[in-house]
């Protein structure tokens, strides 16, 4: 009997995909005089997430500015912010629920930013929005 229970478990068990929750965004202060505030939800899973305005534009957190900006991609098809920040531009010429290309392996639970130059580095997220992969408590 022993036997056969570790037989079940040896294949590697992944998560469903993330709930649809939408969650309330705010851009920094240096953005406009006034609070700029936005609707997003979570997509993806353990291996591949982001976050989508509800109208199904990518979210991008640019660290060099410390803002989120409309996704778009660059020649190896890897996610980058654009230079249009949502809330305040309209996203003209951004596609839709944009992914990024090929094939994700895992890597650490870390939480980063992607700059517009393509550089990458752990992203401090602003008080009030949710990390994007671990256990989130809502109270």
């Amino acid at each position: 009997m022993s036997l056969f229970i570790s037989l079940v478990f040896i294949e590697r068990g992944y998560a469903v995909p993330t709930a649809r929750i939408e969650e309330i965004f705010e851009q920094p202060e240096s953005v406009a005089p006034e609070w700029i505030v936005f609707e997003a939800q979570q997509w993806g899973d353990e291996l591949m997430h982001g976050w989508e305005t509800i109208d199904g534009y990518t979210i991008i957190l640019d660290v060099d500015t410390w803002k989120y900006a409309d996704g778009t991609k660059d020649e190896h098809g890897q996610l980058l912010p654009s230079l249009l920040i949502v809330g305040v531009d309209t996203p003209v010429g951004i596609d839709k629920h944009l992914r990024p290309d090929g094939v994700i392996l895992p890597s650490g639970m870390g939480i980063s930013g992607v700059s517009a130059t393509g550089k990458s580095s752990p992203a401090i997220l602003p008080m009030g929005v949710p990390p994007l992969t671990g256990t989130n408590i809502f109270r």
